[in-house]
């Protein structure tokens, strides 16, 4: 176990966060665990009514949520057949059961590749959207009818199905997607496209980008948590580098980024290439600083422009 730490730490706690408990519960034990001094917050909810992995951020890093929620996600579920909820899961009113057709091996794999890549999803009506500057949770329940919320794009990298029972009335599935993607209306849709409705149950939220579900802290019935534990667990910023392009800056190039000036990638250490394409987000590390960046062309040449600087000498963020 790790000395006692006096000072902030920056950096990400991956929690393994239990059935039935909300993500703002487990950023709250955190919160009471280190004390004060340690800005806290979470990059990405997790419903209660899924389990798995819930990235915290401690420190500087809360400044990061938006490039953390960017990064791929996978998850684990099971699709039940015949059975239509309020809520697209298990936690919800019955709306309706319906018979199962014959639904073979067969089809799954001939339905499955539809979903693949940008895809219209409509999210679930028990969902935190807005509709006339009301969560649409609240209207389902006040008059227990489902809300069709409009379409919005999702991706969805990869999608398998799993060994199904003998009525085939659960379907094992896991889907590799990114922010925006609600796995409940995955479920819905695929019981529409079989013609006998579904829902999900057993969801799993196995990774983030590069952390993943089974090196999380787990969380006690009391849900507390032991204060040297966490903080020896905290994993360093840099960690995003496994899938974020990253460069080593000089001491000009600090200079440069700091005051918010362009820096040219030509003459920059490559730390890694990342598997973050597009320019999307670069990560450039130099003394005292940390700095995520767009990559654009300027004048025939790759440029680094920062968005987000984080000063790791006592400075400010920018």
């Amino acid at each position: 176990m790790s000395s006692k730490v006096s000072h902030p730490v920056d950096g990400f706690l991956l929690i393994d966060k239990p059935l039935g408990v909300r993500s703002t519960d487990c950023v709250s034990a955190v919160k009471r665990a280190l004390g004060r001094g340690y800005k806290v917050g979470h990059a990405g909810t997790l419903d209660s009514t899924a389990r798995g992995l819930l990235v915290v951020l401690i420190g500087r890093a809360t400044r990061l949520c938006r490039y953390v929620m960017d990064l791929p996600k996978t998850y684990e579920g099971k699709v039940v057949l015949g059975v239509i909820t309020l809520t697209d899961d298990d936690s919800g009113e019955i709306l309706a059961e319906n018979a199962i057709s014959s639904v073979d091996r067969e089809t799954l794999d001939r339905l499955m590749p539809s979903f693949l890549g940008i895809r219209m999803q409509c999210p679930p009506s028990i969902s935190a959207i807005r509709v006339d500057g009301k969560r649409a949770h609240s209207i389902c329940r006040e008059n227990r009818v489902s809300v069709r919320l409009p379409a919005r794009p999702v991706f969805i990298s990869q999608i398998s199905v799993g060994d199904i029972d003998d009525g085939c009335r659960q379907i094992p599935i896991k889907v590799a997607c990114h922010k925006g993607t609600y796995i409940r209306s995955i479920a819905r849709d695929i019981g529409e496209m079989l013609g006998c409705g579904a829902h999900l149950k057993d969801l799993l939220r196995r990774s983030i980008g590069p952390f993943e579900h089974h090196k999380g802290i787990k969380i006690g019935d009391s849900l507390s948590f032991d204060r040297e534990d966490l903080l020896s667990s905290i994993m360093p910023m840099e960690s995003l580098s496994d899938f974020y392009a990253t460069y080593a800056l000089s001491d000009t190039a600090v200079d440069r980024l700091g005051k918010g000036l362009e820096v040219p990638v030509a003459g920059l250490e490559v730390v890694s290439r990342g598997s973050m394409g597009g320019g999307k987000g670069v990560i450039a590390l130099g003394k005292g600083l940390f700095s995520f960046c767009r990559l654009k062309t300027a004048d025939g040449r790759g440029v680094l422009v920062p968005e987000t600087n984080l000063f790791l000498d006592g400075g400010e963020c920018q």
